[in-house]
């Protein structure tokens, strides 16, 4: 994302359980990019076609499977789609949580990151380069996404280490790291088209795809799972359909079962460079504002990522308040702020248009106000 630089007036601002598998080492990247230069992804029989093939129509989503359970409950609320909301693809959604449990019962939360292995070049003659794989790297354990996540050509893949075996995976898109003022989250929306008068569920969206088994390279066996949706996601103007599903859902956790639906754990019976699992699980783009500022000797500087109006409120220890807001691009905003611009006594916060607090990190460290 282009970064655009801006000094902004001094009076606006004023006013205005973890763990890890003992018995393996953190999959490198040098690792990862070997094991993912052998994957070789079997053709399937089905007829090609464009994820915005109903986005003037609308699509409607088809009957949820019964190894999937759907979770209404703690909702979040969007103002709008990423322009080309449906293109995403592995590079583009670092970085957010992945949480694995292993065999053992104990955990581990690493990050979704780019695949350098993965460059393209996004003009002629090439000016940029972009990425279109992602991963997370655990302990004994490979989890990566190359290509947008619409295609049956583009599969989330697990690989595990000798001995290392996973019982359960837990993607949390929806709740960025540090990834350029984005998040996402997974629509399930089905290919069958409605009227005209029945728009799709959320305006932008497009064609969704449910998770579903991708057939791993022979000789590897199907593997039983149970999915859970979770957080449903709301953008403004979106409509709800009698008896269909909601489309959009910021949290994805997949339970690994055997045939008579118990839990179980997979993987740890071969080398790391063979799959044991594969899915296929589409995601969609949704901005959202972030504050991320560094201290420096004179003061600190702010970045403001996303998109849509961010309100600064200041709230003084003498009881003075004051609010100012910005209406934030795509590109990214950059403000250096010096010390003397804030008030002693004062904290700083930041919301959206809908009074929803915007998430603060100074220094790495996350906070829900800026004190002087």
């Amino acid at each position: 994302m282009k970064k655009t630089s801006l000094m902004l007036a001094v009076g606006a601002l004023l006013y205005g359980t973890s763990g890890t598998y003992a018995m393996a080492d953190v999959i490198s990247i040098e690792e990862a990019t070997q094991i993912l230069s052998n994957l070789v992804i079997e053709p399937v029989n089905e007829p090609a076609e464009n994820e915005d093939v109903g986005s003037i129509l609308g699509t409607d989503p088809f009957t949820i499977p019964d190894y999937v359970t759907i979770d209404d409950s703690s909702p979040i609320y969007r103002t709008k789609m990423c322009d080309e909301s449906f293109q995403v693809d592995g590079g583009e959604m670092a970085k957010f949580r992945v949480t694995v449990t292993f065999g053992d019962g104990g955990t581990e939360t690493v990050d979704w990151e780019i695949n350098p292995a993965s460059p393209i070049q996004v003009a002629d003659p090439p000016t940029e380069t972009e990425f279109t794989g992602g991963w997370a790297r655990g302990t004994g354990w490979l989890l990566a996404e190359t290509g947008d996540t619409w295609y049956t050509t583009s599969p989330w893949v697990l690989y595990t280490d000798t001995n290392v075996t996973i019982t359960k995976i837990r993607l949390e898109p929806i709740n960025p790291i540090r990834n350029g003022g984005l998040s996402y989250a997974f629509d399930i929306g089905g290919k069958e088209r409605y009227t005209e008068d029945a728009p799709e569920h959320t305006i932008g969206s497009s064609n969704g795809r449910v998770i579903t088994m991708k057939s791993p390279p022979s000789p590897r066996p199907l593997v039983k799972f149970k999915a859970t949706y979770s957080n449903p996601v709301y953008i403004d103007g979106h409509v709800d359909v009698a008896g269909k599903p909601h489309d959009l859902y910021g949290t994805l956790e997949i339970q690994f079962v055997n045939n008579q639906g118990n839990n179980i754990a997979i993987g740890g019976a071969t080398a790391i460079d063979v799959v044991d699992f594969a899915y296929l699980a589409d995601t969609d783009c949704l901005p959202v504002t972030q504050i991320l500022a560094t201290s420096n000797e004179t003061g600190f500087d702010i970045t403001l990522t996303g998109e849509g109006l961010m309100v600064v409120g200041k709230a003084c220890d003498d009881g003075t308040t004051g609010s100012y807001a910005y209406d934030v691009p795509r590109d990214n905003l950059e403000i250096s702020v010096p010390s003397t611009a804030l008030t002693a006594g004062c904290c700083y916060s930041f919301t959206d248009e809908n009074g929803s607090e915007i998430p603060l990190e100074v220094d790495g460290e996350a906070m829900s106000a800026y004190c002087r």
